[in-house]
């Protein structure tokens, strides 16, 4: 079925920010369903420390919803740290590739070549 809505929300509520939909039928990789959509919005930020919960809500051409959650924290930073943090992107990724492993690792700390601790 073809995503025809979409909803954010943050801790339960709603996302007040334009949402874009755009289908797949070109442009996408390979194998994907041209049913496939890409729901994206921009320009939200949240600076209440601690951990959040981050879902979507999709909506069917039939009507039906599907939901979909994940967790992210904001860490608060003091001045000693550095200047305040203007932009934070979010990457939410469908699957575990070579790349994203390797992306993971570098987060984690790298030192002559090796992940400093296992991911």
């Amino acid at each position: 079925q073809k995503i025809v809505a979409a909803r954010f929300l943050v801790d339960g509520k709603p996302v007040s920010a334009p949402i874009a939909l755009r289908d797949c039928a070109t442009g996408c990789v390979k194998g994907l369903s041209a049913e496939t959509v890409i729901a994206t919005v921009r320009a939200v930020s949240s600076d209440a420390p601690g951990t959040h919960e981050f879902s979507v809500e999709a909506t069917q051409a039939d009507g039906q919803k599907v939901l979909a959650t994940g967790n992210f924290e904001v860490v608060p930073f003091t001045a000693a740290l550095g200047p305040k943090v203007k932009n934070i992107i979010i990457l939410l990724g469908d699957g575990m590739g070579a790349s994203q492993r390797t992306a993971a690792r570098i987060v984690h700390g790298y030192a002559q070549g090796k992940a400093l601790r296992p991911l």
